[in-house]
């Protein structure tokens, strides 16, 4: 390949570099890019000759070709993408404005946290009792009752009414009682302490999904024998086994017959001690009347479409065991239980629900104000950041590509300086098209514009810039200061 000797800017007959150093930059350099590198090259070594002599001309131009030889390149551009570019814009543009990138940056951040923070609590909401296997089946005892002041709807049940269900009702698969005691006495080896106990049946675990360490729980409360969480397992007896401990309950000599996994915080029915409800029964004749409402009960039925049959049927139960036309029974859905938990006047109206949709709206409206303030500031930046724009995104495109995000670019600034100026209400539509060119500038994307004519420059000399940007990251602010170019003259390659 010839050397283009003599085009210079100004003298023709000016003094051309070692022969040696040209060769040395043909042999390594890229032929793609070899002709503009090396026409840009003869056309600044004039003006390092004629500014430095020719010695030390002759070491700028040797040391300027040992930076753009492929293996001794200082930056490795061909390697970063235009992601990669995106990320080195966005840190030069926070560096340049720090405040405004501050107040940007940390609003929506905020927005975000927020939003995140709250679809936690949501999630955490919906997920209640999700660890049932079974949960669509399972329903809750309820019972309501009239008053002066209108339908009271309680959790409360009668002792009988889990042992008549599941002897008159073949909807019925399973059903169990539910009493607590607070302050329980426990003696375990001449020690005594105060735990929380809940009393029930072994068919509560033949319908909730409660995950066995040791033991079948459920064969366990059948046996006399209590059941005990991991938690509770440990600080009775620590490092010991568990399983076939003797314990002393309320005077009822007990062993430990099962241990089930941590209950989570978000199941309704929690429990750290479980005994046999049999033995909280023998201590408390009350539970044989219908007219005292004291424990809960939990039922399983072979489905849930039968709901509202089964609601039927067992309507006028207590009615008929009490004389009383003022109160009745009904199953509630476990799935509904948690979120749906209010009533008035005997039927459900709302509850934590409401909580869950109020938490929703504020957080899409947290996401929505933070949104509009970073794109408001960053609208407002963009004219500025339209100029720096990585020239490195040329790299295996074409000239004609080259040129065509040059002159989208030049629109866009234009563009922008119409909308400031005149409103974008003023702007001609034609220029706002859904075109691939401008993707590098939010919110125009412009297919068809006729640039202005440059200004300045030749079209050789200008496309040798171009190229030369290929040995590193110069953004077009930097080729304007660095070339003294116009934006016109370069955007309009």
């Amino acid at each position: 390949m010839e050397p283009t000797a003599g085009k210079t800017f100004g003298d023709m007959n000016q003094a051309q570099p070692p022969y040696w150093i040209q060769l040395l930059l043909r042999r390594f350099s890229d032929e793609r890019t070899l002709e503009e590198i090396e026409g840009d090259l003869l056309e600044f070594y004039p003006e390092w000759i004629k500014k430095r002599g020719r010695f030390r001309g002759n070491l700028k131009y040797f040391f300027t070709v040992v930076t753009l030889l492929r293996p001794l390149k200082r930056k490795t551009i061909p390697k970063i993408n235009m992601l990669a570019s995106y990320f080195i814009m966005s840190w030069r543009s926070i560096l340049k404005n720090k405040v405004s990138s501050l107040i940007n940056l940390s609003g929506l951040t905020l927005g975000l946290a927020t939003c995140l923070l709250i679809l936690l609590v949501v999630l955490n909401e919906f997920e209640y009792d999700g660890q049932h296997l079974k949960k669509d089946s399972i329903f809750l005892m309820m019972k309501n009752q009239k008053t002066n002041d209108g339908i009271f709807t309680g959790q409360s049940v009668p002792g009988p009414l889990t042992e008549t269900l599941k002897s008159n009702y073949p909807q019925v698969l399973h059903a169990s009682r539910v009493a607590r005691s607070s302050d329980a006495s426990i003696i375990i080896n001449n020690t005594k302490s105060q735990e929380t106990v809940v009393y029930l049946d072994p068919d509560i675990f033949r319908m909730m999904t409660f995950p066995a360490v040791k033991g079948d729980p459920a064969k366990a409360l059948e046996e006399n024998s209590i059941v005990l969480s991991e938690k509770m397992a440990t600080k009775l007896f620590g490092d010991r086994e568990a399983v076939g401990q003797i314990v002393v309950l309320g005077g009822n000599t007990l062993s430990v017959g099962a241990v089930v996994a941590e209950i989570p915080p978000t199941n309704t029915l929690r429990f750290q001690i479980a005994a046999p409800f049999k033995v909280f029964e023998k201590n408390n004749d009350w539970l044989r009347k219908w007219d005292d409402n004291r424990i809960q009960a939990w039922v399983e039925l072979n489905s849930a479409d039968d709901l509202a049959e089964f609601n039927k049927q067992i309507s006028s139960l207590i009615e008929q065991k009490t004389k009383d036309p003022n109160e009745w029974v009904f199953a509630y859905p476990l799935t509904r239980l948690h979120l749906h938990n209010a009533f008035s006047n005997g039927k459900p109206s709302g509850g934590r629900i409401a909580m869950v949709f109020m938490l929703i709206g504020f957080g899409v409206f947290m996401l929505l104000i933070a949104c509009v303030n970073f794109m408001n500031i960053a609208t407002a930046q963009s004219t500025r950041r339209a100029k720096d724009i990585p020239v490195a995104g040329c790299r295996n495109r074409s000239m004609h590509s080259c040129d065509a995000i040059f002159q989208h670019v030049d629109a866009c600034v234009d563009l922008l300086r119409v909308s400031q100026t005149n409103g974008l209400d003023s702007m001609p539509f034609s220029y706002i098209v859904n075109g691939p060119g401008c993707r590098k500038l939010p919110g125009f994307r412009i297919e068809s514009f006729r640039a202005s004519p440059r200004s300045e420059g030749n079209d050789r000399s200008s496309r040798r810039l171009i190229a030369s940007a290929y040995a590193g990251n110069i953004s077009i602010r930097d080729l304007q200061r660095r070339f003294n170019w116009h934006r016109h003259s370069l955007c309009t390659i």
